[in-house]
């Protein structure tokens, strides 16, 4: 089994007065799929594979065990729809959940968000690669804005059917 191994300098981001990207709603408008209350379901700029996918608080969170309990039970339960979501989306036969907290875990936003990433046989070269592929970044370059355009509507359009 691999290990993750985390970076040994993340890039630090200035989390002052609206510099945490995830905190800027308005400009996430494109990648944003479903709203909650308390949480935003957005489409990865740089998916590891088609369908990856992040759920995360709409307040500024950096630690998990600084969610409220209702805020951790509605981002649980929708990750849970989303992924019913995700999995008929894209055909895929399983998933994984990550969520990585601290430098030494892998975290370079330090705004709490849960990587939902739907699975296929052969979609990555070996079964566990996807924390590396998380690691460094996924693709390689952002995709368009049509790309993620395009995955933001089939996914609302599933969503509507779970």
């Amino acid at each position: 089994m691999k290990r993750f191994k985390a970076p040994v300098a993340l890039p630090r981001r200035d989390m002052s007065a609206g510099g945490c990207p995830f905190c800027c709603h308005e400009g996430l408008s494109l990648q944003t799929f479903h709203e909650t209350e308390q949480c935003l379901c957005l489409y990865d700029i740089r998916p590891i594979v088609p369908g990856h996918s992040l759920i995360l608080p709409k307040r500024h969170v950096g630690s998990f065990l600084s969610l409220g309990e209702a805020e951790l039970m509605e981002m649980l339960l929708l990750a849970q729809r989303v992924l019913r979501a995700l999995m008929k989306c894209y055909g895929a036969e399983g998933f994984d959940l990550a969520l990585q907290e601290g430098e030494c875990a892998g975290q370079s936003i330090r705004h709490l968000h849960l990587h939902l990433v739907p699975r296929r046989w052969g979609d990555l070269p070996d079964p566990g690669d996807w924390a590396s592929a998380i690691e460094k970044g996924g693709v390689a370059n952002r995709i368009s804005d049509e790309e993620i355009a395009e995955n933001v509507r089939r996914i609302r359009a599933a969503l509507a059917e779970v």
